[in-house]
């Protein structure tokens, strides 16, 4: 027996979904664009799919609306007279006349059957893509914007550092510029201010929470117990102290070792920031979750944020605990070598 044809509506239907499904790829690909994103989630593909039908979907109830309520409008109401005066009859349908001959159906079993498709040529090869230009990051406020924190290829790429001489002489002018700082009210209590200690030229730098007792009476971080601690593992890394850079979230110490209140810790933020830029360094680790949170405006627990990459500004950022936790908690040396392990492979030393 011959095939049958799809009906026209049917084909109809199916271009227009063809088209339609064109359409949303279209708007996803100019989303992609304004927003800035490197790549697309699967996530992202569905949350933008479900928003691009709804749209949709209110748009045609929309019209629908519109066209009952002007179809209803151009319909002339029926007045009470005519409602109740009975319908006329509806004459018969004269009988159809016989098709002639010549123009009667001919069988199905007659009707010849369509010529099979000429064979396609395959499709030509697709070209490579290739790797777009970097571009800035994506406005944070953006649902669109893809966030990956632990992700290494999505991060920011790095500007070379500048040379140890013009670094110490950032440094230089950032510390006279802080001069005797009277920003917050940890001024009050300290005796001085401790900025940070080490090379200008480090490529790794530590950066702690808040100077104690014995780094406010020297003006240099981490001495005492964790500041010997620290130097123990810096040399388990293959390193010296004289190699790296360490530093505090706030240079001041808090009264009674307290944690720094929030005020404290955005007065000093400019300052970290501008610290970590005259640097630059390859690698940074951050001991302790005061400090791990400031840098990285979080407020996930570091047990969940530790031993895993996260990055500033385009720089590597390594959580891990805090020297002192670790003389009170001995069980943590582990999970603190594994963390400096990672950092030392990023650094292309030997593990």
């Amino acid at each position: 027996m011959g095939q049958s044809q799809p009906p026209a509506s049917d084909a109809k239907l199916a271009v227009a979904r063809i088209a339609r499904e064109l359409r949303r790829h279209l708007i996803f690909q100019a989303q992609l664009a304004a927003d800035g994103a490197p790549r697309a989630t699967a996530d992202q593909l569905a949350e933008l799919d479900r928003r691009i039908a709804r749209a949709e979907l209110d748009r045609d109830r929309a019209a629908f609306t519109r066209l009952g309520r002007q179809g209803a409008a151009d319909r002339p109401a029926p007045s009470a007279r005519s409602a109740a005066r009975p319908a006329p009859p509806t004459p018969a349908a004269p009988p159809a006349a016989p098709l002639p001959v010549s123009a009667a159906p001919r069988p199905v079993a007659d009707a010849p059957l369509p010529a099979p498709p000429s064979p396609q040529p395959p499709p030509a090869p697709r070209p490579a893509l290739v790797a777009p230009a970097p571009r800035p990051p994506a406005d944070p406020t953006s649902p669109y914007k893809i966030v990956d924190l632990l992700n290494r290829t999505n991060r920011p790429a790095r500007v070379e550092a500048p040379p140890a001489d013009a670094r110490a002489a950032a440094l230089h002018q950032l510390r006279e510029e802080l001069g005797d700082c009277r920003r917050c009210r940890l001024c009050e209590t300290r005796t001085q201010i401790v900025f940070g200690h080490g090379s200008p030229a480090a490529e790794l730098v530590f950066i702690g929470e808040a100077p104690g007792r014995g780094e406010d009476e020297r003006g240099e971080p981490f001495v005492g117990r964790s500041g010997e601690l620290l130097n123990r593992m810096v040399g388990a890394m293959k390193l010296r102290r004289e190699d790296i850079y360490v530093c505090n979230i706030v240079k001041c110490r808090p009264p009674g070792n307290r944690d720094p209140n929030p005020d404290e810790l955005e007065a000093c933020a400019p300052f970290l920031a501008s610290q970590l830029e005259a640097l630059s360094p390859r690698v940074i680790v951050t001991l302790g979750a005061d400090a791990t949170q400031a840098l990285l405006r979080t407020d996930a627990p570091l047990a969940r944020l530790r031993g895993q990459w996260h990055h500033w500004r385009g720089i590597p950022v390594m959580p891990t605990y805090h020297p002192a936790f670790v003389l009170r908690n001995p069980a943590e040396k582990r999970p603190v070598w594994d963390d400096l392990k990672k950092v030392m492979a990023e650094l292309g030393k030997p593990v």
